[in-house]
């Protein structure tokens, strides 16, 4: 076939009226709609769809401090694991309490979020929706602190167990 005969027939399919788009395919919405939050199995290991990432990448810049400021604690606990001194176990009660009021004051702003849309919609169904997620996702940084704390000083009780059996 020749390159002029190849190309006639290329310009044929690519000159259609209505191109093609997925928005055109019969089914195409329906299909893409019932893969979301599907469950695949690969090699006999469950993979789920990681839509549900996406909410790190919405949240604001005080809900990502606040989880970041949770996690310290739980870093200068395993810094004490690795060197239990008197130092590092100094450090880690300023940390702790930064740690604490960093989650309480992130779920607080979770809660005022949640409480502005009460004042500015009206309460529906659908508010009532919006309101459990946002009350659910307010919690978030709570739970990420004080698990974190716990984590922590739980390390800090080892750290202190292996400075004790050092001495």
């Amino acid at each position: 076939m020749s390159f002029g005969k190849r190309f006639a027939s290329l310009e044929r399919l690519t000159s259609r009226r209505h191109p093609v788009t997925p928005d055109r395919v019969p089914g195409h919405r329906e299909r893409h709609q019932t893969c979301r939050g599907r469950v695949f199995q690969r090699s006999g290991a469950l993979i789920a769809d990681m839509q549900h990432m996406n909410v790190l990448r919405q949240a604001s810049l005080f809900a990502l401090l606040t989880l970041i400021l949770g996690s310290v604690p739980l870093v200068m606990a395993v810094v004490y694991v690795i060197r239990p001194t008197e130092r590092h176990l100094a450090l880690m009660r300023p940390l702790s309490l930064a740690g604490l009021f960093a989650s309480i004051a992130g779920a607080v702003l979770g809660f005022i979020n949640v409480l502005r849309l009460v004042w500015t919609r009206d309460l529906t169904a659908e508010t009532y929706r919006i309101m459990a997620i946002g009350s659910a996702e307010s919690l978030v940084p709570t739970l990420v602190g004080f698990a974190s704390l716990t984590a922590a000083w739980l390390l800090v009780a080892v750290g202190m167990g292996q400075q004790g059996a050092r001495l």
